[in-house]
């Protein structure tokens, strides 16, 4: 029943996206440039030794509901050089209407009024500056209709590629924002550093003027605004990665920027055939490769009704998509290993200047217990061991270097994928059809965002990532939809899916409460590797049930947020590559 419920569930979706899609399709154009929030952008770039950037936004309030009015960096704002590609903060001002506020990347705050201080400390991200309200008026502190003025100077100390000849630098100044409704990016080169300039926008137009160059144009909702630059060698200071050939590699990833649309009515043609009878693909994919033989399990089950396999695998296999496991694949194997006495977790907090975290460490107490047989636990091991000292791994951040190589490391552990595991138990044919109709929808997609992607007419567009989403939800779903259990191990995964909804129970927890502490390991062992382990530390909880895993268990995930958040902005080539983004807002 739960499969069947999946594939109705999927075909609506699938229903859904395709109508949402069309729809768009006829609307998009008239909606992307309004809104109660719209702004006019300038910006004068200047190369002098150092990348100077002036912006000056005029917000155009049409509705009284904004209290701050920002913009926002996704690469770190700072007040003073880093040793890391940043963008300083050398000057801020704006309408006397409002007080001027700035955050950086650490969370530091600076206000031009102290009476602020809390409201920007509330309201304000991480890299966000801007203009807050704080006067009671007639509609509450919201900013009155009109236009109110925001101007910032930066020093800006970029990623940089060079092959030793030629200089690359790609800046990204908005790409998730308010309607921009004017752009003019003035360019200054007064060392005549630079060689080549390509704009990239949604609408533009590019001119020489007197003291350099001017770039017009206007930028949707989320429009990419950027400028990549080819320089002489050394024209600014930022920090340097050698590539080879930079004047190839810039002109390779622009020549489709400006790709001619001669294929457009069959591209378009063929989106819509496709998104029509997607549903249909749906069913006729499902009923040849993915039905399954019916099997009789309880709706709950109380005991673990495999224990002898590794939590790992029960995560890889049984807890979602066969195919590959989760973060609760290596929490899982920490806590077996704890139950097993091969290694001690010490829970404690790290009281730091600002926040308080949960840490802990991991001593190695008994080798010979991890099975080195096993493939994930001897990985596992292996980690341990690479960054221990005297033979206990501190979960608390080190310097720069070894967090980087950690992170490297423990994401590989974390996005567990064992091909080999997964085809003993599943037959996938059903899902790879899904594969290559996405990778056929991919391409039509990018043909069309290449032809129209940069461009004002966003219909196209709108029909290409429709199919692609189509198309992907399809071939993102867990394997087993469109694939077939081999031999009996169908009946298995009822059984694990029957223990998780029991675990998921806080009822049915009370009345199966065991007095045993064992059995309740058992639970959060296996629990976790299905992704239902806080479930059984807050039924622990309230039965007061003490075990040190409960402890253990936050400690994990504080360790896990440290060293798996993914980075942006890294300079690379081409459209939507360069270091900066962010633009302009209000809340």
């Amino acid at each position: 029943m739960s499969e069947l419920r999946d594939l109705v569930k999927l075909i609506a979706l699938v229903t859904a996206i395709g109508f949402l899609g069309l729809g768009l399709f006829h609307v998009i154009n008239s909606i992307q440039y309004q809104g109660d929030l719209t702004v006019s952008y300038t910006a004068n770039i200047t190369f002098s030794k150092v990348l100077l950037l002036q912006e000056s936004y005029v917000y155009h309030v049409s509705t009284y509901k904004y209290r701050m009015l920002y913009r926002f960096w996704r690469a770190p704002l700072t007040f003073n050089r880093t040793d890391f590609p940043c963008i300083v903060l050398k000057n801020i001002g704006g309408d006397k209407g409002g007080v001027l506020f700035a955050k950086d990347y650490r969370g530091r705050i600076y206000v031009s009024n102290p009476i602020a201080f809390m409201i920007v400390r509330r309201l304000a991200k991480r890299n966000w500056l801007g203009i807050v309200c704080y006067r009671y008026l007639k509609y509450r502190w919201f900013f009155n209709t009109g236009n109110h003025r925001l101007n910032a100077f930066y020093e800006v100390y970029p990623p940089i590629q060079t092959d030793g000849r030629y200089d690359h630098v790609n800046l990204k100044l908005a790409d998730r924002h308010v309607p921009y409704t004017s752009v003019k990016i003035y360019i200054h080169d007064p060392d005549h550093s630079i060689l080549k300039i390509y704009p990239h926008m949604k609408e533009f137009k590019f001119r020489r003027i007197k003291n350099g160059w001017l770039i017009e144009g206007r930028s949707p909702v989320d429009g990419l605004v950027e400028v990549e630059f080819v320089l002489k060698h050394g024209a600014v200071e930022g920090f340097y990665h050698h590539v080879s050939d930079v004047l190839h590699l810039t002109e390779s990833a622009n020549s489709m920027y400006y790709f001619e649309r001669s294929l457009v009515k069959p591209l378009e043609m063929a989106c819509i055939a496709l998104i029509l009878g997607f549903p249909a693909i749906v069913l006729l994919v499902y009923s040849r490769y993915g039905r399954e033989k019916q099997f009789v399990v309880p709706e709950f089950l109380n005991y673990v009704p495999n224990p002898e396999r590794k939590p790992w695998e029960v995560n890889v296999v049984f807890a979602g998509d066969a195919m590959s496991g989760n973060a609760n694949a290596f929490f899982s194997t920490l806590l077996d290993l704890y139950r097993r006495g091969a290694v001690d977790l010490e829970p404690y907090e790290d009281k730091g200047f600002v926040l308080k975290r949960r840490e802990m460490r991991i001593k190695i107490l008994d080798r010979s217990k991890f099975d080195e047989k096993d493939v994930y636990e001897s990985k596992v091991l292996k980690f341990l061991e690479k960054y221990s000292e005297n033979g206990v791994f501190d979960t608390k951040p080190g310097n720069l270097g070894i967090r980087i190589s950690v992170k490297s490391d423990l994401r590989k552990l974390l996005v567990l994928r064992n091909p080999s595991i997964s085809r003993q138990f599943v037959e996938t044919k059903g899902k790879k059809i899904f594969y290559v109709l996405n990778a056929i929808s991919f391409v039509l997609a990018i043909s069309v965002i290449l032809i129209y992607g940069r461009e004002l007419e966003l219909r196209p567009v709108i029909l290409a990532v429709t199919l692609v989403l189509q198309s992907g939800y399809c071939a993102q779903t867990h394997s087993q939809l469109f694939g077939k259990w081999k031999n009996d191990f169908y009946r298995e995964k009822l059984e694990w899916d029957s223990f998780k909804k029991f675990l998921s129970d806080m009822a049915m927890i009370k009345k199966y409460a065991p007095e045993d502490v064992k059995v309740w390991k058992d639970w959060l062992v296996y629990g976790t590797a299905l992704g239902a382990g806080d479930k059984v530390v807050n039924a622990m909880k309230s039965l007061n049930i003490e075990i040190p895993e409960v402890r253990i268990y936050s400690c994990y995930h504080d360790f896990v947020s440290t060293y798996c958040t993914s980075t942006k902005s890294s300079g690379g080539f081409g459209a939507g590559g360069g270091f900066g983004g962010g633009g302009a807002g209000g809340v």
